[in-house]
């Protein structure tokens, strides 16, 4: 897939999965805005790097908005869209004391990996309708 020239939108860009697929395609080509949390290193590696960073956790749409519309403003529109933020919470279902999984534990790791992936989705497809 020929990437060169494409606006690219990728969460959890700041580290781990999203900073190897941002590099990649921007190796390649492409035009790369990262989103992902403030407490992130996103501000500098984007400034090093010549790209866009959004400051936004997934889990809140109203930050999912500001990400995809600061991100899609700066590079002119979206064309592609790379979901690769994510949490990993571990905890015994019942531990050794008897005690169980956080619930809330739970909840957010579904808010962010699920919900918070798909309204990413939604949100960079809306943008991408607009394309010629």
């Amino acid at each position: 897939m020929d990437v060169s020239g494409a606006r690219v939108l990728v969460t959890g860009g700041a580290s781990g999965l999203g900073l190897g697929a941002a590099e990649h395609l921007a190796a390649a080509g492409a035009h790369v805005g990262i989103m992902d949390l403030p407490t992130s290193d996103g501000s500098d590696l984007a400034s090093d790097r010549d790209w866009v960073f959004a400051p936004a956790d997934i889990g809140d749409t109203d930050q999912v908005a500001a990400g995809v519309a600061r991100i899609s403003e700066s590079l002119g529109g979206l064309d592609v869209c790379v979901n690769a933020a994510g949490i990993l919470t571990a905890h015994r279902v019942v531990g050794r004391s008897g005690d169980l999984f956080p619930i809330d534990r739970f909840e957010l790791t579904l808010k962010v990996n699920v919900v918070g992936t798909f309204d990413v989705a939604r949100q960079a497809a809306g943008v991408m309708a607009d394309n010629d």
